[in-house]
């Protein structure tokens, strides 16, 4: 084998080189470069010469082709580097629906854009998302994502009014949270202005600031956790809440104050609001109904209380009779004094039956006329006078009839100048 000369290989140099960066890492002392140059010569007598020239060819490939591969692999790791940057931010992607979008996204408060396809009955905004960046060998894609407009509770002026201004138009909505009851994305909203298309405007405070809708109350236990969890929620908030003072100070929609003819003509109607829903009213209208109830159910009570009354009347109507005439046993005022004279006296005397003093009298002077009393009845006239008067006179009458002394009896009737007498007896 032939004497193989340092300067036949292009590698010492770079050798040397290496050799020197190694002693100066390593810190290998106190050998030198040129000490290990013995020993890589004696290496490269060993190999071949077949091993030699394909060393000569990669050295020679590797001073033609080596800056260039460098340049190629640098590029190829920094377009792999930035494939994965642009997929972790979802840079190409368009979101369809809310369920779409990461959770890191929400945690991070990432602004997206998009295009107001349509506002539902509850105000909630149906947007179109763009992506980042779009690119053009993709079509349009489908998206609905719905979108709820951060702490603000809307009326219904305020639902026509993003109709009217948001409708088709571009917007940017900053993701806070997501509502997970109707499956949407609470946002923070902004759109351009139609006069300064470079600036844009907050929707979310101009709903408030114009009263076309309110903070959402203190009662809402998802405002109550979103407030405590999320930092820009709360800031949306406190802002929102400086608006709806001005909008309350400007009296503009919902905070809107009658004017003064307006105030005036609801003054009755005011007052008799506060009249009817006063205490004292409600009691008296309460006592008014209970007072009609109790007044129906005494006219039904009373009606049936009617009606049991003519059935027993009608039942008893005969034992009523007798107990009347039992009360008047002779139905004529003319007999009593008969009756208390003497109870034997009874069958002397006519009872008078449904006041028909007539037939009563007919029989009367028929008895009498037997007894013959006739006389002496029709001189008296007893019937006709009083009764205080003549019930003395007809105790001794009758008691005169029961001893049979006639004398006695025309001595009563006859005798002149008593008290009870009056002109035309005789």
């Amino acid at each position: 084998m032939t004497p193989v000369l340092l300067t036949q290989f292009p590698l010492i140099k770079p050798l040397k080189s290496m050799l020197r960066q190694t002693n100066h890492i390593i810190k290998i002392k106190p050998y030198s470069v040129s000490s290990a140059l013995p020993l890589l010569i004696f290496v490269i007598k060993i190999c071949d010469d077949n091993a030699l020239e394909t060393v000569k060819n990669w050295t020679f490939l590797l001073d033609k082709h080596g800056p260039a591969t460098v340049r190629i692999i640098v590029a190829s790791i920094g377009l792999s580097g930035l494939y994965f940057f642009c997929r972790s931010i979802r840079l190409f992607s368009c979101f369809k629906t809310v369920n779409d979008i990461p959770d890191e996204f929400f945690k991070k408060h990432i602004r997206l854009r998009g295009i107001v396809s349509n506002v539902d009955w509850k105000g909630r905004l149906v947007v179109s998302h763009i992506p980042i960046v779009k690119l053009p060998f993709t079509g349009n894609q489908d998206s609905e994502v719905l979108i709820h407009l951060a702490a603000v509770n809307l009326e219904e002026s305020g639902i026509n009014w993003l109709r009217h201004n948001l409708l088709n138009n571009y917007i940017k909505f900053e993701l806070l949270c997501k509502n997970e009851i109707d499956n949407s994305a609470v946002c923070d909203v902004s759109v351009k202005y139609k006069t300064l298309p470079m600036m844009m405007k907050n929707v979310n405070r101009e709903i408030v600031r114009r009263g076309l809708g309110q903070v959402i109350n203190y009662t809402d236990n998802e405002h109550i956790k979103a407030l405590h969890m999320i930092p820009r929620y709360n800031r949306l908030v406190q802002n929102l809440l400086l608006s709806e003072s001005y909008a309350d100070k400007r009296g503009v929609g919902k905070w809107k104050r009658p004017k003064l003819v307006e105030a005036v003509s609801g003054y009755p109607s005011q007052i008799v609001d506060l009249v009817k829903n006063s205490n004292i009213f409600i009691f008296l209208q309460i006592c008014y109904t209970a007072a009609k109830e109790g007044a129906i159910v005494l006219k039904n009570l009373s009606r049936h209380i009617n009606t049991l009354a003519l059935h027993i009347y009608t039942k008893y109507k005969r034992n009523l009779k007798f107990m009347y005439k039992f009360r008047q046993p002779f139905g004529h005022p003319l007999f009593r004094g008969i009756t208390r004279a003497h109870q034997r006296f009874i069958n002397k005397t006519v009872l008078v039956k449904d006041n028909n003093v007539e037939e009563a009298l007919k029989i009367l002077n028929k008895k009498m006329s037997q007894e013959k009393l006739l006389e002496i009845y029709r001189r008296t006239r007893y019937y006709e006078k009083p009764y205080q008067q003549r019930n003395q006179y007809s105790f001794e009458i009758c008691k005169a009839i029961y001893n049979e002394d006639m004398n006695r009896k025309i001595a009563l009737i006859s005798r002149k100048n008593r008290p009870d007498r009056w002109p035309g007896q005789y």
